[in-house]
Formats: structure tokens, C-alpha cells, sequence
């Protein structure tokens, strides 16, 4: 019999797999799903008997899908979404429809099992043995963070044969890619040795009207690694691995609808909820996020400056695995150590408006160490009862120097020639995680197993540094404007002799720790070789943290003890409650493979953005009105439940054709939340006297509640279809087409429900000829040129101020603020190219 491993297969039900019964009987006999085996819980499993909700790909799958980023996995993945909205330095994988706004991501990335800190993204996909995506909690093996699910990146090992692989790609926008991998032994059977290597390039898409080329969006990476394994007895084995890499990307394509030369009018970014005189409406913009084909973003402020804008990031990896054997115990250690270097230069108003409060580049430079430590010991796999236990500690200290400012002064025509504002905050802080876990199974019955999971851990976390904040005023600042901490220097000029110069600092240090023990229980069913069953429960966690920002000198602090009696100077842990119900299946001798699964969570402590109106330091003379600003935190406000289905087939439809379709449904609905800026949507006023305590108060806060709102950033329906089908050529090779389609419901840009991404509809498509070992392939992605939003983040137009009355309870009557406005982050357009690759 012959057996192939087909290109996965998942589908709406499971009557997809029933054009396998028309096909001729003596094609389909032959051909049936190979054994997929999986590391989900540290141990080798069989991906069918394994009571989790795993999609597995190998390197055959992701070489003939072309896969080559963490967005072409997440398409081909029930369940798993993946936007890069704001550069590959900010990802936010969602899983299960579990998405945040801001803070750290609910699912996180494992290389080899090994936590992943920073990007992923630019990882040789090149040197992957295979990535599993787990679906659900994975607190009590994985550890913190993946309270959503985890992604395995499994690398390759180092071989007994010498083998390798080299390819190169060329396409469309300056897109140029080359990788390798090369493995063998260096002391036969004793010491072997893997090394892998990538280059990638992609210009940007999109013109800059601010600098009449295409200097937004481009993407580089520079990657190297190498594996050492060592065997110098039977009973013990030694795996070294290193990994360098640098990503040099640009500022991401984010456009601000409201800037200059979008063609958007400030009725069109605004459609509704206008701004409207006695409230504190600032405009909205209601449906589909609409995508221009250009944008005007400043970059030439930064080469002026002498500043390298966009984000560059180095990353070194490496690690040590050592496995003792002792009488079928197993005794593992796993060793790493991480230093990430990160520098930021962005134009965060998104659009080529220049000098004038508000209109900040941000620049940040950022240096940690990350190492952790693992130990570990498992019993034989071959008994009715069967465990494994560990410690584990983890440690990161990130360093961070943040600027704000306006490079240059150039005010926009029509505006006033207010100086520049610069703003800086340097931190020092630290993260610890010391935990001991355990997992037990045990045979009830030959057909029945009942496993307990637990994991008790500790969270540390210190953060500490200064705040600095400048600006200058060009009448000078009214006395008692500014508190203690702030310093007015004149600064006289020939135009302005009554100029000052403000400067504030603020000091701070903070430490939180957070324990919790986060259990799973699932019992296990397996009625027949091919059919198991299982019910599970598991509770996850993502830990606590800081809002930095609370400690702004830009701050009065007044403010700040108001931000600290609002509880917005720290947040809370967040939890999950999972219930899970899943079936494997192996259909049709072999031919069709159905896994599904049906969840419930039961979210609470959600880590939800809030916005707060403060207090800025300093007050120019002539002024009328006090200056404050909004800015955004993270607090425990919310609560979530998520309701969902995934099913994932694959099916062998004949010597020469595969078929693939995934499907997942995701209700994820809030509960619980009010909300300051809904209220700002909703309540009509009037304002006076919206004290607390007051009926004002009450229907104001009435107004944000956000109960029944569908959470955002998350699709309602995910699905994907793949066909590939190759024919024998005889003494010309062999022939392989491949089409991918893959679809996302559209997905709501804020908890408000009013802005929309769209529906997403990306069609791939491939087709290569293979000669020996030799292989050429051309491709196109993105056939249909589809130009749905990536993201959207809510912003305002620094050049439309208005005036409002005080977010209630605060006391005053008026404060100023800025409309609303929203940067959309614009897609990939069509691509096209040749891959060449050849196997040694």
C-alpha cells in the first residue's frame, strides 16, 4: 500500500469528504493519510490521539503552500487569525476569537518549546520541521501567556546524511528572497550539525505623497542559524542551537483618513456622530474602513534628522536541550538566553501634518535579556499511568528610552506656529516567572483516560525610570500653571522676548507580583483506532502589569493620584475558563481525516483600553483654555463569553488530487463593560452638574455600556479551501497546481461596533514543475488584488480642535480635544514571482 501525506484538509462538515466515495476505486485504495506526530504536550504523540485541538503542518505542507510569514499559516487555520496592523514589531495573533487592543498578545509563539519575547515574524519558515497551532489554554505545560493557545515552531534536526535545500525568489516590488538549510554528521553517529540562512526583501506598495516615492511598508530580513547534536553515549543526548536575525522594515502603510491628501473630506472620515455643540461628540466614522491608494506619511523629517525611520530589530536566539535516559525515565534540562535590540522611528499621527501639539514622531530605542531555565522529568509512555513534572523560571529585563517630539517646526498653512513639544521617558524594568507543573495520566479502561494538568506560578514584575517633559511657549506660562516638579526657563528670542521653556520630570518605581495555580482535566475516549473523543476543562491566565504612561511628567500630578484612585496606574491578571468537547476521525479507510471541536469561555478581568481626559503641565499666557489631553490605558473592566466551532479536514482524493477545508464560527460577545469614550457617543447631555453621585453621572455612565457588543478584532466566520492536484511527466518530472482561497468575516475596529474592516477574500495560486532535484515554480498572491483593511486604529486629527465640555465626574465646564479620525492599515497588493529551489 502506499501511503502519501496529503496538503490539509479541513471543512464546514463532513460531508466535504464525500467526493472521495465518486472517485474510481482502484485510484483511491491506494492512497490514504499518513501519521502525523506532534509535541503539544513534551511529549511525541500521535496528532490524532492527542485530546487538543492541533492543526499540524509539516515542511512539505508549508513548501507547497509557499508559506513564508505567520499571516499564510494563520489563512490556512481554523480559528487562528494573524494581522500585522502596525509592523512585524506589534504582533497580535488571535485564537478563538480571544483578540486585545493593546498590551501583551493572549496566544504566544514557542520556538522548540522555548517562550518566544519579541517578533516572530522574519523567522526562517525555511528551517521548520513543522508548526503546530494549539488551540485552547495551554497555562499548564506552555506556561504564561497562552491562555488563548500557543504556536509551536518545531525546527529542523540535525541529520545522520548529509542533505540540504537552497532556493531563490524573485517577484513583483523588488521582492527577493533566498534561504538554505544544510545538515549532516561531523562525527558519525556522535555529532552532527544543521545550519540554515534567509534573505528577504520586499519594497513598499504604496506612493508617499509627502516624499513622491515608495518609502513606506518595505520589509528586510537578514537570518542565520545553526544546530549542534551530540550523542556520545546511548543514555544521553545534547542539542545546541543559535539563531541571529535582523529585521529592517520601514514605517507600516497606515494611512490617517482625515490627513492631507487622502481625498477624504472631514464629513466623509466623520459620518456620524458628528460633533455636535453642548456634547462630547467627536465624529465617527460608521461602516467598512475604506483603503486609499496612497499615503502621506513624513519621513524625510527623520533622514533630516539624521534618524533612520521605521523599525530595526536584532534578535539572537539560542539555547541548550540535554535528555538523560535512565530505566525508560526521561530527565530533561532546556537552557536559553535571548538579547533583543529594538529602535523605533514612527510618525504615530499618520499623516504629513507637521507642528503643532499633538502631531508627535515617536522615537524609542529598547535593549532586553531574556533568559529562562527548565527542568524537567517524564515517567515511561508505556503504562497505565503516566506523568511528567518540572520548574521552570523565566527572566526579562527590557530597557527602554522613548522621545516624542516634532523633529521640525512647519506648521501646516492656516495653523498657529506653536513651538515643538518633546516628551521622554526612560524605563528599567523586569519580569520574573518561577513555576513547578505536572501532568498525570491514567488508563481507567483500556479505551479510557483521565488526565489531570496543573501549573503554580509566580509573576514579579518591577518597572522604575524618569519622565521628561519639554515645551516651550512663545508668551511664557502662567505662574502656578505647572507644579513643583516642573522648571520654567526664559528662552528669549528676537521675535518672542517674553518666550519660556518648561521642563517637568517625574521619577517613579513600582513592583507587583501576581501567583495563581491554572489547572486542565480531560478525559479521553478512543471507541475504535480511528475515532477518539474528549471533554475538557482548563483555566488560563495572561499576568498583570503597568500603564506606563500614568507616569508622564506631561501629567499634573493631581492627575496622576486621580489616574492611581481610578485604579489606571496598574491592572489586574485577566482569566479564562474554557470548557472544550472534540472528535478525531479517520473516514474512509484512511482516505479523510475529521477533527472538530466545540468550545465555550467564560472570560473575566478583561484587559480592556480606557481612555482619561488629564491635566497638562503649564498654561501659556493669553490661553483660554486649560490644556489637557486624552490618552489610553489598560484596566480590568470587561467581561467576555465565546462561543465557537472549528472543523478541519483532509482528504486524499486520488493518486493525483488533494482537497483541504477549514471552517471556524466565533460568537465572542461582551458582558460586561463601560465605557468612557461610548458615552461620549451615546449621551447627548446635558453636562451641567454631571457630578458623581449625580442622575447626570448615572446616565452617563448608562450610556457606555457596551453589554451585547461583539469584541473586536475578531472574526465571526474564518474558512479556507485548497486544491492542488500533480501529474507525472514522465522523463520531464512532474507537474503540480495549487489554489488557496481563504476568507475572514469582517471584524469590528472597536468595542463600539460602528467601523468595520470588511470581509476578507485572498485567492493564491502555484504552479511549478519538478525535475529530479530540481524544482521551479511560478506564483501569484493575492490574485483577485483584494483591499481590505489590515487593521484600524482609533486616533484624532491633530488639526481640528474643538471644544467640549469636561468628561464627567472631573470638575470645570470646558476643555479642548481633537476630532476623531482612524488610521487604516493598507493591505498587500497583487504580488507575483518564480521560485527556484534545489534539494541536495
Amino acid at each position: 500500500m502506499k501511503t502519501r501525506h496529503p496538503l490539509y484538509l479541513s471543512c464546514l462538515l463532513p460531508l466535504a469528504a464525500t467526493p472521495v466515495l465518486a472517485q474510481d476505486q482502484d485510484q483511491t485504495e491506494a492512497v490514504t493519510i499518513t501519521e502525523i506526530v506532534v509535541t503539544a504536550r513534551r511529549a511525541e504523540e500521535s496528532l490524532q490521539k492527542v485530546p487538543l485541538s492541533i492543526t499540524a503542518l509539516g515542511a512539505n505542507d508549508l513548501q507547497a503552500a509557499g508559506i513564508s510569514s505567520v499571516e499564510e499559516i494563520a489563512a490556512l487555520t481554523p480559528g487562528f487569525s494573524f494581522r500585522n496592523g502596525f509592523g512585524r514589531g506589534f504582533e497580535r495573533p488571535v485564537i478563538r476569537g480571544m483578540a486585545n487592543i493593546s498590551g501583551s498578545a493572549n496566544a504566544s509563539f514557542f520556538i522548540d518549546g522555548i517562550y518566544v519575547n519579541g517578533p516572530i515574524s522574519g523567522y526562517n519558515i525555511d528551517n521548520l520541521e513543522r508548526v503546530e497551532i494549539i488551540r485552547g489554554p495551554q497555562s499548564a505545560l506552555f506556561g504564561r501567556s497562552t491562555f488563548a493557545g500557543a504556536i509551536n515552531y518545531v525546527t529542523r534536526k540535525p541529520t545522520d546524511e548529509f542533505e540540504g535545500r537552497i532556493e531563490a525568489t524573485t517577484g513583483n516590488y523588488n521582492r527577493q528572497n533566498v534561504s538554505f538549510w544544510a545538515s549532516g554528521p561531523i562525527v558519525e553517529g556522535a555529532l552532527r550539525f544543521q545550519v540554515n540562512g534567509n534573505y528577504y526583501n520586499r519594497d513598499g506598495q504604496y506612493l508617499n505623497l509627502a516624499s513622491g516615492e515608495k518609502d513606506i511598508g518595505g520589509e528586510r530580513t537578514k537570518s542565520f542559524g545553526t544546530t549542534l547534536s551530540w550523542t556520545p553515549v546511548e543514555w544521553f543526548d545534547a542539542t545546541l542551537r543559535a539563531n541571529y536575525a535582523l529585521n529592517d522594515d520601514e514605517q507600516p502603510a497606515i494611512v490617517r483618513l482625515g490627513g492631507p491628501g487622502t481625498g477624504f473630506s472631514a464629513d466623509e472620515v466623520r459620518n456620524c456622530y458628528r460633533p455636535t455643540a453642548g456634547t462630547r461628540r467627536r465624529g465617527y466614522f460608521c461602516g467598512d474602513a475604506p483603503t486609499p491608494d496612497h499615503v502621506w506619511i513624513n519621513t524625510r523629517e527623520f533622514d533630516a534628522a539624521g534618524i533612520e525611520q521605521g523599525q530595526q530589530t536584532k534578535l539572537f536566539r539560542s539555547s541548550l536541550v540535554m535528555n538523560a535516559y535512565v530505566s525508560d525515565y526521561t530527565f530533561t534540562s532546556t537552557t536559553s538566553w535571548d538579547r533583543i535590540t529594538d529602535s523605533l522611528a514612527s510618525d504615530q499621527d499618520y499623516s504629513a501634518a507637521r507642528g503643532f501639539g499633538g502631531a508627535f514622531e515617536t522615537l524609542s530605542e529598547t535593549g532586553q535579556d531574556v533568559w529562562s531555565q527548565e527542568l524537567r522529568v517524564a515517567s515511561p509512555r508505556n503504562g497505565r499511568l503516566r506523568w511528567q513534572g518540572g520548574l521552570y523560571t523565566y527572566e526579562s529585563n527590557p530597557d527602554t528610552t522613548a522621545l516624542a517630539a516634532n523633529l521640525v517646526a512647519n506648521p501646516v498653512a492656516g495653523l498657529p506656529d506653536l513651538p515643538a513639544v518633546f516628551a521622554t521617558q526612560a524605563v528599567d524594568s523586569s519580569t520574573k516567572n518561577e513555576a513547578v507543573f505536572a501532568m498525570v495520566e491514567f488508563d481507567v479502561l483500556d479505551r479510557l483516560t483521565l488526565t489531570a494538568e496543573g501549573r503554580y506560578a509566580k509573576d514579579t514584575i518591577h518597572t522604575g525610570g524618569s519622565s521628561v517633559f519639554t515645551k516651550s511657549a512663545n508668551t511664557g506660562f502662567i505662574p502656578g500653571s505647572y507644579s513643583a516638579n516642573c522648571v520654567a526657563t526664559n528662552t528669549p528670542n528676537a521675535a518672542n522676548p517674553n518666550r519660556q521653556t518648561l521642563t517637568c520630570t517625574n521619577p517613579y518605581l513600582s513592583d507587583v507580583s501576581f501567583t495563581n495555580f491554572l489547572p486542565r482535566f480531560t478525559a479521553t475516549w478512543v471507541s475504535s483506532d480511528s475515532m477518539t473523543y474528549y471533554a475538557q476543562y482548563a483555566k488560563g491566565n495572561k499576568p498583570g502589569g503597568f500603564n506606563a504612561d500614568s507616569q508622564n511628567a506631561r501629567i499634573q500630578p493631581t492627575d496622576r493620584d486621580n489616574l492611581r484612585t481610578l485604579g489606571l496606574q496598574s491592572f489586574e491578571e485577566e482569566e479564562a475558563d474554557s470548557y472544550e468537547l472534540g472528535l478525531k476521525s479517520l473516514l474512509l479507510d484512511r482516505r479523510v481525516q475529521f477533527n472538530t471541536a466545540l468550545y465555550f469561555i467564560d472570560w473575566t478581568n478583561q484587559q480592556l483600553t480606557q481612555t482619561a481626559p488629564v491635566a497638562e503641565e503649564g498654561r501659556a499666557v493669553g490661553s483660554t483654555v486649560p490644556p489637557q489631553f486624552l490618552t489610553s490605558y489598560t484596566a480590568n473592566l470587561g467581561k467576555s463569553e465565546i462561543r465557537g466551532v472549528e472543523m478541519e479536514m483532509l482528504a486524499a482524493l486520488g493518486q493525483h488530487w488533494d482537497l483541504r477545508l477549514t471552517y471556524a464560527y466565533q460568537d465572542a460577545e461582551i458582558k460586561r463593560y463601560v465605557s468612557s469614550d461610548q458615552s461620549d457617543l451615546i449621551f447627548a447631555g446635558p453636562y451641567t452638574g454631571c457630578v458623581a453621585g449625580s442622575q447626570c453621572y448615572a446616565d452617563y455612565l448608562a450610556a457606555g455600556d457596551l453589554s451585547g457588543k461583539a469584541l473586536p478584532r475578531v472574526p465571526k466566520h474564518l474558512a479556507s479551501a485548497s486544491l492542488s492536484a500533480s501529474y507525472p511527466l514522465g522523463a520531464w518530472g512532474t507537474l503540480s497546481w495549487r489554489a488557496d482561497y481563504s476568507y475572514e468575516s469582517s471584524r469590528f475596529v472597536q468595542v463600539d461596533n460602528l467601523m468595520e474592516s470588511g470581509d476578507s477574500n485572498l485567492v493564491n495560486m502555484r504552479l511549478g514543475l519538478d525535475v529530479g532535484a530540481w524544482n521551479v515554480t511560478a506564483w501569484v498572491e493575492n490574485l483577485t488584488d483584494d483591499d481590505t483593511s489590515v487593521d484600524t486604529i482609533r486616533t484624532v486629527d491633530p488639526a481640528i480642535f474643538l471644544t467640549v465640555p469636561v468628561q464627567p465626574p472631573l470638575p470645570g465646564t470646558l476643555t479642548a480635544t481633537n476630532a476623531r479620525d482612524f488610521g487604516v492599515t493598507l493591505p498587500l497588493k497583487r504580488m507575483y514571482g518564480v521560485t527556484l529551489s534545489y534539494k541536495f
